[in-house]
C-alpha cells in the first residue's frame, strides 16, 4: 500500500539541515550528548543512593514483585505489563538486593530514554545541534526525576516508545523491513512495560493524522487547538455522563502554570501558528510529527480543562511535559533559525530559553525523594524488622497507608493493603500515622518519627479498647490522619 503524498519522503522533504554541517561538529554534538546522558545518570545515582530503601511512594510494590518472582516464581500482584519486573529479576542475580536492583535498572531506562530523545530529535530534523538541545532539555528536567524516582514501569514504557519511533522512522523512511521489525519490538516491550503506550500510540496516531491531512492548510490546527480548549467550557456534563470525570468545570489556580507547563503552552501554540516555517526548516514529515506533538500537548497535557487525575486520559501523562518540550523544542528553533524575521529570534528565544531555565530550577515537591520522607521510611523498615516478633497474634492482614502498605508486605511477609473491608478476619493490624505522644499506649509500637508524630502499628483488638478513652480532638486527630478507621467504623 503507497503512502499519502503528504507523507512520501523525498530528497525535497528531508530538511535542509540534512545537508550542512561539517564533521568536527556533527562528532562534536555527538560527544557533548554522551555526556549529557553520562552526567544524568550519575545526578539518578546521588538521587537513588541517598538511602538504603527504594525511592518513591510506592518503591516497595516493586520489591514486593522481585522477591515473589525470587521465592516463587510467580509475581505477587498479577499484571498483564510484567516486564519491568522481570527485568528487575535478572538485574537481582546480579546485585543479589531487589532494591538495588531496583535503581540500577531506574538508572539504566532514564538513560535510555534520554538517549531515545536525542535519537528521535535526530532522526526527525537531521540536525546533531538540534538533538542536542532536545537531549538537555530532558536532563536538566526536573519532571524527569517523577519517573525516576516513582514510576519505573511509565519510564520503561516511555524510553521504549523513543527507541520504537525511532526505528519505525528509519524503517519507514528507508522502506527496510529490518528497523521496522526492530520498531515493533520496542514498541511490543512498551506495552509489556505499562498499560498506557496503547493509550498514548493511540491517541498520538490521531493527533498525527490530524496533523497530515490538514498541514498544507495552516488555519485548521490553531482552530482545532482552540476548539478542543473551548468545547469543554460550553458543555455542560451532568454527573452521570462518563466525560463529567474528564473535563473540569473552572480553571485552575495560578499555581498549576508551572513555568515548565508555561514553556510547553507557548512553543505548542508557535508551532501550530508557524507549522509552513516548520516544514521549510525541518521537512514536511518532521512537521506533520511536531504538529501531531503540539496538539497533544494542547489537548492533554496543558488543557487546564481537562481533569489531569483522570485515568482515562490525563493523570501521569501530564508528567510527560518535559519530552514533549524535548521533542518540539528544536523544531521551534530550527524554524526560528531559518527565519528572516530578526525581531521572532531576539524576543521568542529569550523567552523559551528563560522558562526552561525557570522549569529546571523549579522547585519540586516530589514527596518520593524527599529526605525527611525517605528517612521515615528507613526507620520504618528498622523497626519493623526489630519489632516483628513482638507482633502476637501475628498478623494475618494489615491495613496501612498509600505505599506504606508494599513496605509491610516486604518486612513481614504478610499481607497488606491500604483499604479497609468487612471481613477481614482475625489478627488484623493498623499502620496509624499521626499519632500524638499522649494518645500512644503501651501496646501501640512505634516505627518513625514524622514530623512531631509517631507512625505506629497497633492490632485491632488494642485500637478498638483504647478509641474509647481518647477525647474528640485526639479523635479528630487520628480520623484526618487515616482516613480509613472512619469507613471501618471508628468515629
Amino acid at each position: 500500500m503507497n503512502a499519502p503524498d503528504n507523507l512520501r519522503v523525498s530528497k525535497e522533504t528531508l530538511p535542509p539541515t540534512a545537508t550542512v554541517g561539517s564533521r568536527g561538529l556533527t562528532l562534536a554534538c555527538r560527544f557533548a550528548a554522551i555526556l549529557v546522558v553520562a552526567m544524568s545518570a550519575l545526578h539518578d545515582v546521588r538521587l537513588l543512593w541517598q538511602f538504603g530503601v527504594p525511592t518513591g511512594v510506592d518503591g516497595y510494590y516493586y520489591v514486593v514483585q522481585i522477591q515473589s518472582l525470587q521465592a516463587t516464581g510467580h509475581l505477587y500482584f498479577r499484571t498483564l505489563t510484567p516486564l519491568v519486573f522481570y527485568a528487575a529479576w535478572g538485574l537481582r542475580a546480579i546485585t543479589g538486593d531487589p532494591v538495588t536492583a531496583l535503581k540500577v535498572l531506574s538508572v539504566l531506562l532514564d538513560a535510555t530514554l534520554t538517549g531515545g530523545i536525542f535519537a528521535v530529535v535526530f532522526v526527525l530534523t537531521s540536525s546533531e545541534w538540534a538533538a542536542l538541545i532536545g537531549v538537555t532539555v530532558t536532563a536538566v528536567s526536573t519532571s524527569r526525576l517523577y519517573f525516576v524516582a516513582d514510576f519505573t514501569k511509565n519510564l520503561a514504557c516511555l524510553a521504549f516508545l523513543c527507541w520504537a519511533a525511532v526505528f519505525l522512522i528509519k524503517g519507514f523512511r528507508s522502506r527496510c523491513s529490518y528497523p521496522l521489525f526492530v520498531g515493533l519490538l520496542f514498541a511490543v516491550a512498551a506495552a509489556l512495560s505499562h498499560k498506557s503506550a496503547i493509550l498514548i500510540v493511540g491517541v498520538s496516531l490521531g493527533f498525527f493524522i490530524i496533523s497530515a491531512s490538514s498541514l498544507r492548510r495552516i488555519w485548521v490546527m490553531p482552530t482545532i487547538a482552540a476548539s478542543i480548549w473551548t468545547l469543554p467550557a460550553l458543555l455542560r456534563f451532568d454527573a452521570e455522563s462518563p466525560l463529567s470525570g474528564i473535563f473540569v468545570g473552572t480553571m485552575p489556580t495560578a499555581s498549576w502554570w508551572s513555568a515548565e507547563r508555561l514553556a510547553l503552552l507557548l512553543i505548542s501554540w508557535t508551532i501550530m501558528a508557524r507549522l509552513k516555517a516548520v516544514r521549510d526548516a525541518a521537512g514536511e514529515f518532521a512537521a506533520i510529527v511536531l504538529g501531531g506533538i503540539a496538539l497533544f500537548a494542547l489537548a492533554v497535557t496543558v488543557n487546564p480543562l481537562l481533569n489531569q487525575n483522570s485515568d482515562l486520559l490525563g493523570g501521569r501523562i501530564s508528567f510527560t511535559m518535559f519530552l514533549q518540550v524535548a521533542v518540539l523544542l528544536p523544531g521551534l528553533f530550527l524554524a526560528m533559525y531559518s527565519e528572516q524575521d530578526f525581531g521572532a529570534k531576539m524576543v521568542g528565544i529569550p523567552l523559551l530559553s528563560a522558562l526552561l531555565l525557570l522549569s529546571a530550577v523549579e522547585s519540586q515537591s516530589i514527596l518520593g525523594i524527599r529526605q525527611d520522607y525517605l528517612a521515615r521510611r528507613t526507620e520504618m523498615v528498622s523497626s519493623l524488622t526489630r519489632l516483628r516478633d513482638r507482633l502476637a497474634p501475628r498478623p494475618t492482614l494489615v491495613i496501612a497507608p498509600h505505599g506504606d502498605e508494599f513496605l509491610v508486605t516486604a518486612v513481614l511477609h504478610v499481607a497488606a493493603q491500604q483499604h479497609w473491608s468487612p471481613g477481614s478476619g482475625q489478627s488484623l493490624y493498623w499502620v496509624l500515622e499521626g499519632v500524638g505522644s499522649g494518645d500512644k499506649t503501651p501496646e501501640m509500637l512505634v516505627l518513625a518519627h514524622w514530623h512531631g508524630l509517631s507512625t505506629v502499628i497497633v492490632s485491632s483488638e488494642d485500637l478498638t479498647l483504647r478509641w474509647s478513652r481518647l477525647d474528640d480532638q485526639s479523635r479528630s486527630q487520628l480520623l484526618t490522619a487515616n482516613p480509613e478507621l472512619l469507613v471501618a467504623g471508628y468515629n
